[in-house]
Formats: structure tokens, sequence, C-alpha cells
């Protein structure tokens, strides 16, 4: 008897399409849209549960969905991807200072991902284990379930089968030379924790190949897949790649250094409804950047589907072959994938050099981060790239000053996963970076920072930034000299110290900077970041709406103390127009925003004390470090400003293919704002404040593209919105052809 299916349920994001249904015997599992096969179609066992998913969708477009099991086929549903998701660049970072994790852990390569089973797990490699005061052994690879996310401390998982760290595993690389184990990605699935590992060949580093692919059902307890010592031959390779008697390899043994692009936490699924995952088929797929060798600064990348990956099969590999500099339609075009890795595409071209890549993809920004570093002769660099997609294209939003110290080179930095997924901010994301130096006894020390990424979120228009990353510098080169800029030593990555500014009268002092020569709206905000714990500094703050120069009118954001405050001022007289108690850490962003008459200080993005004042009007914005008496340790990363934005309107939906006609919604965050109107045109043309006003929803029967601008009194115009629709007559060809189906057999 043929089985009955029910329950079904469709799960859509803009690329992506995903059926659940049951059926009441086992049976098979398949989904077709539009024609479109799914990428797991007759993978699953045989059940009564099912699941499918279709990608390489288009966004905002109508698909006839069916699925089938035993031979029997649902009724055709026309489904409707999601609209394309607004993406917000990152366009400056920085780092806070470094701060060491004692001696134990120790070592390096401290990925981390965080699994169903609520804990986040950690890699390491060259050291002494995750249990302070307990070495064991310093094994090549090891793996930690870190129960002290703070410290990092943990419960050591030994991966022992891989030989110890003063053991180079034997001479079985090229020219029978030692080869040592290194482990390069982790990730979690299903309830299952699937780590690669792969052979070095040092004393140079040259060569690192032979990826071994290994899985734990049980959260790390066992392994399967280990690469002993006696399945190698003496050059190096496993006799059998891929045969049942062999550890999971990959097919080109150049292939070394392989990195599973990290989406959200496993929730014990494959993934295919999972928040987090909703993005660029990353529901579907598990992406992975990889090395062949140690090729410098040639990175690729390639997917495996999710029901694939997690049963370690090597099969279904696709590699990226897309434009180097793709558009985000591009990364989910299967046209752009290959099964052959023989023309695959180097996704850093546009960025730059590195190595010991991590990417991870942003929530809230819908971006993707990729933390990396170089070396130098002596010392290294941390580098964090940004782009909208996996294959990019990448740009260094964040580059570190050199760490030169003869002898100590920091290198590995690799953002911590709890944090990255944890992001619900818009303006700054924080997440910690793990990374080593320091070297002693062999080992390198664990040390973290805060990574500090700004974006671009279209209402805060930055007009000035500064990193302050040159030495005896003028950090504020619009105007303003600082008297003392100097490097804090070895570990100052971008940081500077503002030292001994109240130094003897014959030297040239200068206790606030002003940027001057910038037209400035009656919206402003001007912003400061903290790179190292304050020591001996009474007033640091920064200040909007100078109208008249240095000591200049306007209104200062004020931390002093203990306290915060809003003041304003004329020349010297200042008048505190509210306060409240709070602390400055390490990494915190302070800003001021001044909006019409409202004046609000957030404090990490939020809100911490608000009021109203309407004494000053537009002018310029300025850095203050207002000292009584010589600041020693007043460490800045990051000064920023500029005007205020009307937000970028929302075109709903973003596009796409419909039939026979689409409505279409415009919407705004700013739209409460004095003022506030948007205007469209649908001929291509860029809209003016003479276009069509916007006020209700409308409807499109024809190909066109929508273009959106907002305005509001006294704030910059928004960016402009574009979205193109596509009149699809084939959809309804393709509806009819379901319906004809779905009656002959009836």
């Amino acid at each position: 008897m043929p089985p009955v299916i029910s329950a079904l349920s469709f799960a859509v994001t803009d690329s992506t399409i995903v059926a659940t249904w049951t059926t009441d015997i086992a049976a098979d599992s398949n989904l077709t849209a539009g024609g479109k096969a799914a990428i797991d179609n007759g993978v699953a066992a045989n059940g009564t549960a099912h699941q499918c998913i279709v990608t390489g969708l288009v966004p905002s477009t109508v698909y006839s969905c069916f699925v089938t099991s035993g031979g029997v086929s649902s009724s055709p549903q026309n489904v409707t991807t999601a609209a394309t998701q607004t993406r917000i660049a990152i366009n400056a970072g920085w780092m806070s200072a470094p701060s060491q994790i004692g001696t134990s852990p120790s070592g390096d390569t401290y990925r981390s991902f965080c699994s169903n089973d609520g804990s986040m797990y950690m890699t390491q490699d060259d050291g002494n284990g995750f249990v302070a005061g307990s070495p064991n052994g310093g094994y090549n690879t090891e793996i930690g379930k870190i129960t002290n996310e703070t410290t990092f401390a943990g419960t050591l998982i030994s991966l022992a089968n891989y030989g110890g760290f003063n053991s180079t595993n034997g001479t079985d690389g090229p020219g029978n030379a030692a080869m040592t184990n290194k482990s390069t990605g982790l990730i979690g699935l299903n309830g299952n924790l699937h780590a690669f590992v792969y052979r070095q060949f040092p004393p140079t580093y040259s060569t690192n190949r032979y990826c071994n692919w290994i899985k734990s059902t049980d959260h790390g307890a066992t392994w399967n897949n280990f690469t002993a010592l006696s399945t190698f031959t003496a050059g190096g390779n496993p006799v059998t790649p891929n045969s049942p008697a062999e550890p999971v390899q990959f097919y080109d043994l150049t292939i070394g250094i392989v990195t599973p692009v990290l989406y959200a936490a496993d929730d014990g699924t494959l993934g295919y409804n999972t928040a987090g995952n909703q993005i660029d088929g990353g529901n579907g797929y598990i992406y992975c950047t990889f090395i062949k060798d140690a090729a410098s600064g040639v990175l690729y990348l390639l997917r495996i589907p999710r029901i694939q990956f997690d049963a370690q099969s090597t099969t279904s590999f696709q590699y990226w072959v897309g434009p180097s500099t793709p558009v985000v339609s591009d990364f989910v075009n299967d046209n752009y994938w290959s099964s052959s890795p023989t023309s695959t595409t180097n996704i850093l071209t546009a960025a730059g050099a590195g190595a010991w890549f991590q990417m991870a993809f942003v929530p809230t920004l819908n971006y993707y981060i990729m933390t990396t570093w170089i070396s130098l002769s002596p010392g290294s660099q941390i580098i964090c790239y940004t782009a909208p997609t996996p294959a990019g294209p990448w740009t260094a939003s964040f580059t570190s000053q050199s760490f030169l110290t003869t002898g100590q080179i920091w290198y590995g930095p690799f953002p911590v996963h709890r944090d990255v997924i944890g992001n619900t901010q818009v303006r700054h994301i924080r997440p910690r970076i793990t990374f080593q130096g320091a070297p002693g006894g062999g080992h390198y020390q664990l040390n973290w920072s805060v990574l500090i990424l700004a974006t671009t979120q279209s209402n805060l228009n930055v007009l000035f930034v500064d990193n302050f990353t040159r030495a005896n510098e003028n950090p504020l080169s619009d105007g303003g000299q600082w008297s003392a800029f100097q490097e804090l030593g070895s570990n100052a990555a971008v940081l500077k110290t503002v030292s001994n500014m109240c130094e003897a009268s014959t030297v040239s002092v200068r206790n606030e900077a002003i940027v001057t020569g910038t037209s400035f709206t009656a919206n402003q905000w001007a912003e400061f970041t903290l790179g190292a714990a304050l020591a001996n500094v009474p007033t640091l703050g920064c200040r909007v709406r100078i109208t008249s120069g240095n000591p200049g009118t306007g209104y200062d954001a004020i931390f002093s103390n203990g306290t915060y405050f809003i003041r304003k001022f004329t020349g010297t007289t200042f008048t505190n127009l509210v306060s409240v108690a709070g602390s400055l850490n390490i990494s915190d962003t302070v800003r001021l925003e001044v909006i019409g008459t409202t004046l609000t200080i957030y404090q990490n993005d939020v809100s911490i004390l608000t009021t109203t004042d309407a004494t000053y009007a537009s002018g310029s914005v300025g850095l203050i470090i207002n000292p009584q008496t010589p600041i020693t340790n007043a460490i800045l990363s990051m000064f920023r400003a500029g005007n205020l934005n009307v937000a970028q309107p929302v075109i709903s939906p973003n596009g796409g293919s419909f039939y026979p006609s689409q409505v279409v919604t415009l919407t705004d965050i700013d739209s409460g704002l004095s003022g506030f109107a948007m205007y469209y045109t649908t001929d291509g043309s860029t809209p003016t404040t003479g276009s069509t006003l916007y006020t209700v929803p409308f409807t499109i029967t024809q190909t066109l593209t929508v273009k959106v601008l907002a305005v509001a009194t006294g704030n910059v115009n928004s960016a402009i919105s574009s979205a193109d629709f596509t009149l699809n007559a084939a959809a309804a060809g393709s509806w009819v052809q379901g319906f004809r189906k779905f009656i002959n057999k009836r």
C-alpha cells in the first residue's frame, strides 16, 4: 500500500525552501521546487519523518513545490522565497589590549564551537591542555570542553592517537622528513562534533597536506578515522584514500588546512531551520575554506550538503569557481560551484595575504568576518577581513599595529564562537578573539582581546575616523595637536597612550582635539573606544556642536571618576545637565548623539543617559581628555564622528520575480523624524524630492526597477535603495503544469 503524506509544511529563506512532512509508513524523501530537485533527495534513510531542502533559489520568487515519498506526490503548492536580507557592512575595527590567561591552557590554534549540549568546545595544539597545573604530556592535537568561558579553563578531550608534541610522528613526510599534526577546524552538526586535522612539515612548515576528517558522536569521548602512524606510507600518503579501511581523506592530498565557516550553534539537527543559518544557503551546506600546501595569500572555498557532511561523505564536494568579487546573488548561483577542484577561485584576490584563517557569520549584521595573521621579520600582524558573502569580496576592516618584539610572535587569531553568535547589535560588534603569544617553556600562552568592529549602519554617516595607528601623530589631523602619542609597548596593537598631558609649560599641550573644516548638520554624533583600563584619568569624553573652535561652545559626553555626565559648555564654563553612575571598561565605546534638542549617551550601543537642551546649533565635533593631573595610561583605540543620516529605506519585497502582480511596500526606521518623507521612481532614475511621494503601498504589473530616497529636516539624506522586479510569465506555466500533474494522478 502506498504511503500517505501528511503534516506537510514549508519554510523559506531568500534562497532556499525546506519541506517537512510525515508518512504513515517508511518511505524515501524527495522535494521539488519549480522543477529543481532538493540537494538531499533520496539521501536520508527510509523513515516516517521527512525533510528536504532546495537551494540556489531566487529571492521573492514563487515556486510550485511538491514532495514525493514512496512514489506518491503531494498536491503542488505555490511557495514564495523570502526577500533579500539587508546586510550591514563593517567599515572600521580595532582591538583592546591583550589579556593573558595564566599559564594554562598553553599552546596554539584555539578554535571554538558551541555544541548542542550547551558547551563550547575548543581546539589546542602543541600545548599542555585545558586543566591548570596538570599538563597532559603535550599532545599535538587536543580538544577541550570549556567549563569557564571567561578563563577558558576546561576538561581535556585527549587525542593521544595523534602522537606527542616531542615526537613528530615518524619520518613519513616528503623525503622521509618528520611531520607533525595540527587541527584546523571544529564544528558541530546533528549532535556530533567534526574536526579537521592535517599534517605539517617542519621546520619551514612549507607543506600542509593530507587533511584528515574525524567525527565524534559522543562529544569527544571517542573519535573515528584517526590518522595513526601506521596508516601512512613512507611518502606520507594513506595507502587507499577514502576506502573503508582508511581515514576519511580528501582526494586532492595537497589540501591541508580545511576550516568550516561558523554559523549558528549546533541544536542537534541538521540545521535546515536553525536560526543563524538562514542565509546564503548556510542552512543547506557546510562551507569550508581550504589551502593547498602553504601558498601565501591563496584561499579557496568548498561546500558540502549538510546531510552529506554529517555522514562524512566525500562524494558531494563542490568548489567555488565564481568571480573573485562576487555579488550576493552570485554566491548561491549553482553555476558558480563545480565538482572539480582544478579551477577554484582564490577568494583573497582583492584582500591580501594571511595564514590560519577563521571565517564566521555575524547575525543581525548578516555579514561575515575572517580573522588571520601575517608573519613579519621580526614579529607579526593581526588582520580582520569582512565581506557580504563567504566568497567575498573581502576587505581588511582592521589591521593591527605590528607586534615587533624579537622572539614574540602573536598569531592564530580566532573569534570566540559564543561571542559571535550572540551578537544583537548593529553599530558595533564585540567578539573576543583568542590568539597565542608570550612564549615560555616552549609553549605559547593563550591570550584574548576584544575585537571591536564598527558598521556602516545607514544613519551613522562617518565623516571622521582615527585608529591611532601611527607613532607621534596628530590623531585628529583636521586640527588639534596631541603632545605625546606613544606606543604602549609591543602588546599595543593599534593602541596608543596619551601620556603626560600636563607636562611643563614649555611643551605645547592640547588637552582636547577638534575636527574642523567639515560640514556638520544639526544632528551629530561622536564616539571613542577605550583600549585598556583607565588609570589616573579624571575626565575622558567626546563632544559635539563646537561652534567657535577651541574651547568653543557645545555639548560633552563625559566619564569622570565613576560617573557619566552630559554637560554643555561655553569656553571654560561647564554646566552639568544630567548624570548617572557607571563604569568604563576595556573595549567600551561611548557615543554622544545630538538629534534636534535630544542628547543621549550610549555605552556599547545601549542608551544610558538622555536629556534635552536647545542652546546650541551645528558646528564641529571633537575628542576631549581634560586632566587635572598627568595622564599615564589613557589608551584610546578609536575615535569616530559624523552626521546622522536618515536610515536607508527598505523595499519589501526586495525585488525578484512575480506573477501576475506585486504589492511593494516602503518602510524606514527613521520615519518618526521631523520632516520625514520617502520619494521613489520606477523607471530606474535616481529619485529626488521632486519624485513621487510615497504614501501607501503600490502595485506593479511589469518588469521595472524601484529606487527610493528618504529625507528628514536637518539630516543628511539617506542612501538610495534599489530593487529589480521581473514579471515572470513562466511562473504561471509552472503552476499549470503542476496542477495538470496533480489532476492526472487523480
